[in-house]
């Protein structure tokens, strides 16, 4: 699974097998696993992907 966020600065790509992407207030949370990894002040969108095999 891929999450891509879209920020003023670029895209930045997510990967892994528990992802998910929470919207706490203003900010965009990326969690893997029960553990935040990223948190996002400032975002314009977002997207999940699935793999592909």
């Amino acid at each position: 699974m891929r999450i891509t966020v879209e920020t003023p600065t670029g895209n930045h790509l997510f990967e892994g097998n528990n992802l998910e992407a929470k919207s706490a207030g203003q900010n965009l949370k990326i969690i893997d696993n029960g553990k935040t990894i990223a948190t996002f002040k400032q975002w314009t969108n977002w997207r999940q992907e699935q793999d592909t095999k």
